[in-house]
């Protein structure tokens, strides 16, 4: 069963992206922008990069609990940062039996190179669903993609600090 925050259908898709009136004007066109946000965010920044804070198997979040359906998964989290300091932070956590099988090992030997590259591959992950929702000190958007058969949910994290930038 999917979480209230990442909809449930076409409905809760559109209600999730309509949710992104209420951030404050300068996110908007981050949380809706359609395709991968790291090339973009460094465009408009003059250059980003990924810091990775940590990778491994690792206690899902509840929400992805739900999502994933288990208690532990492959979590990654990393920090986009341009020149005048965090542009964006990022956690993606899937299901551990994609990282330990064909084309989702990569996913494993990242390190700092974006996700971006591996989800927007030819032939790679379908993106299922996206939404937009306030969190603790900020705006998140998140988004599910289906991968060899696996859940990936990727949350793509502002927080007031980069409400500027």
């Amino acid at each position: 069963m999917m979480p209230a925050a990442m909809g449930s259908g076409s409905r809760g898709f559109a209600a999730g992206l309509r949710r992104a009136r209420l951030a404050p004007r300068p996110l908007r066109r981050w949380l809706c922008w359609q395709g991968p946000l790291l090339p973009a965010l460094g465009r408009a920044a003059g250059g980003a990069r990924v810091r990775l804070l940590r990778a491994g198997f690792l206690p899902l979040a509840p929400a992805e609990a739900r999502v994933l359906g288990r208690r532990f998964g492959y979590v990654r989290e990393v920090v986009l940062e341009g020149p005048r300091g965090v542009l964006c932070r990022a956690r993606s956590a899937a299901d551990p039996g994609l990282v330990r099988r064909g084309g989702g090992r990569a996913l494993a030997r990242l390190g700092t190179r974006p996700l971006t590259g591996w989800l927007h591959r030819p032939r790679g992950p379908r993106l299922v669903r996206r939404t937009v929702a306030p969190v603790a000190g900020g705006w998140a958007r998140r988004s599910l993609y289906r991968v060899h058969g696996a859940r990936l949910l990727l949350e793509e994290r502002f927080t007031r600090e980069e409400e500027g930038r």
